[in-house]
């Protein structure tokens, strides 16, 4: 039977959640382990009669499955409030922008300090292909670097201290130098 099996695949980008098909060719049949808490048996039941039916031998038949994504992207690095009302919290860095500020719909929301911008007070940027983390500056918010004011992106690195609005946060990087989750 030359069934092409379709995987279904998820992509997230900021609090968006968007379905994206691709065809992935002849592929062999997953662990049914894997599957069975996707499956139904009652779905299991219908192809393996639709199966009779056309007089194909269960063994021979391709079924198609479709297994969703945990979701996670990878963690890229953190960053730990050292001091201000989230003294000792931590948010995980994700490759691409993480924009920074207080309103809910940012990657890395800071809800206690109201001297920082609701929305994109600044932006944490990984870089997959250089394997590098930046930090840009948002509109109009003071965003500070090593005590230095951010007038452009500027490359940061494990340990680095990061002062937005009243409070201080150090930078940790898990991926730098020769660590990334790039294959």
């Amino acid at each position: 039977m030359d069934a092409k099996p379709t995987a279904v695949k998820h992509i997230f980008g900021g609090n968006r959640r968007f379905r994206k098909k691709t065809e992935v060719g002849l592929i062999e049949k997953p662990p049914m382990e894997n599957l069975r808490r996707n499956v139904t048996e009652e779905m299991l039941q219908v192809q393996k009669k639709a199966a009779e039916q056309r007089g194909e031998r269960e063994e021979d038949v391709t079924f198609r499955y479709e297994l969703e994504e945990s979701g996670l992207e990878p963690v890229t690095g953190w960053l730990v409030c050292v001091s201000g009302k989230e003294k000792g919290k931590d948010y995980r860095i994700e490759a691409g922008f993480n924009y920074v500020g207080r309103g809910r719909k940012m990657d890395v929301v800071l809800s206690d300090d109201l001297s920082v911008a609701r929305e994109r007070h600044c932006a944490i940027v990984y870089d997959k292909k250089s394997n590098e983390t930046f930090l840009t500056p948002g509109k109009g918010a003071e965003t500070y670097y090593k005590k230095k004011l951010v007038t452009k992106p500027v490359k940061i690195y494990s340990g680095d201290e990061i002062e937005l609005g009243e409070t201080k946060y150090i930078f940790i990087s898990f991926c730098e130098g020769g660590r990334s989750w790039e294959k």
